[in-house]
């Protein structure tokens, strides 16, 4: 419908909206946010796993660090001493929290072949240790 006043032509409009128009309802919006909500609390949940689960790596690459470090000690000596020995918790310099044990035995059908076993146990931020354990052998030059 089309009106003239004073040269200008007005339109009137329809002011009921269609149901296409009518935008979100208020159930629609806190469905959506109870959704959005619990991908977020997921999301978080994750990220805290993901966590624990890189420094518990970061624990085992430094045992296997520290174990490798003794075998390449071992393997500089010109004679491997037989036995054990024990580096206790806070005997290692920047580990701390770590404690490495050595056991070199002889390995029977070769007699120059020593079979070296370090086990390195880190405290476990639950309480108790976790272990890692290398096994190698060492020829007597």
């Amino acid at each position: 419908m089309e009106r003239k006043q004073m040269g200008v032509t007005i339109l009137k409009q329809n002011m009921k909206r269609t149901p296409s128009q009518n935008g979100f309802t208020l159930l629609e919006v806190l469905m959506a946010t109870v959704i959005l909500s619990v991908g977020l609390l997921a999301l978080a949940s994750m990220t805290v796993t993901v966590i624990r689960g890189n420094a518990r790596a970061n624990q085992v690459t430094i045992a296997t660090t520290l174990a490798q470090e003794k075998i390449e000690e071992l393997r500089g000596m010109s004679a491997v001493p037989l036995g054990y020995t024990d580096e206790p918790y806070g005997q290692l310099t920047k580990y701390a929290w770590a404690r490495r044990e050595t056991r070199i035995t002889p390995d029977a059908p070769e007699p120059d072949v020593n079979r070296v076993e370090i086990t390195v146990s880190v405290k476990d931020p639950k309480g108790g240790d976790r272990s890692l354990a290398v096994l190698t052998v060492l020829i007597n030059e």
